[in-house]
């Protein structure tokens, strides 16, 4: 299922995660009649419409199917960001792990998350924030597919991948990707679940915290485990993200 979410940007402070408390506590005045010129200065005039996927990832992962799995769930994520888009949302929020299908052990091992033999078959080397992942080079039949479905149905795409650096770092990724296919943002997870898997990211440099702008909306990307900790958020705040 999907479920819809009208946004304020004074109504809810961010997509990916809970808030922090002092956000919390924020009142909520109620949505504001605002001009186009306010529109684009006033934080209360700012609204847009998301969509957030709860479903389960789908595929019994065997040995030289993982590309068939893939498939499979990008499939299911291309019917959920066209019901959505049907419905007037902007933006579509797929979960951690969404697309690497599942294992027949139980959990924790029941993911190719648990297994860094196994999350190799799924990983990419995804390009730099601005670039066109509809004609990317880099061959990445995951990002391609992603960026098709956000081209096709017009809507902002954030979504979790797994990232192979040239240096043959492994990184948690969550990407965001704008209605035109473009790539808005990629963030490696600081706070890693699965340490024996992927890489922790070094300190230090844009990693630190990735901001994208859309919607006249400052957006922060962390994920899961990283709620848990103190940076990214604190850092992400630093940088004006409100979403």
């Amino acid at each position: 299922q999907a479920h819809y979410i009208m946004m304020h940007i004074v109504q809810l402070f961010t997509l990916l995660s809970l808030v922090t408390p002092s956000f919390a506590e924020r009142p909520y005045e109620g949505p504001k009649e605002c001009s186009d010129k306010d529109r684009v200065k006033r934080a209360d005039c700012i609204s847009y419409t998301a969509a957030v996927f709860e479903g389960q990832t789908i595929g019994l992962v065997t040995e030289g199917n993982e590309l068939e799995v893939m498939h499979d769930n990008l499939d299911q994520y291309n019917k959920t960001a066209m019901a959505v888009s049907e419905k007037g949302a902007d933006m579509i929020v797929f979960p951690e792990w969404g697309l690497f299908g599942y294992c027949q052990n139980r959990w924790p091992k029941g993911t190719p998350a648990a297994s860094r033999d196994k999350i190799l078959a799924f990983c990419e080397t995804i390009g730099e924030p601005g670039v066109d992942l509809t004609n990317d080079s880099r061959q990445t039949p995951i990002m391609t597919r992603l960026a098709k479905i956000a081209k096709e149905h017009k809507i902002v795409v954030i979504a979790n991948v797994a990232d192979k650096t040239e240096d043959d770092k492994v990184y948690n990724t969550e990407v965001a990707i704008d209605e035109n296919g473009i790539l808005l943002a990629k963030y490696h997870k600081k706070n890693v679940y699965f340490k024996h898997t992927f890489n922790t990211p070094p300190e230090g440099g844009v990693n630190d915290a990735v901001t994208f702008t859309k919607f006249g909306v400052k957006f922060g990307l962390f994920v899961c485990k990283d709620f848990f900790h103190k940076n990214p958020k604190k850092m992400l705040l630093e940088q004006g993200a409100t979403h």
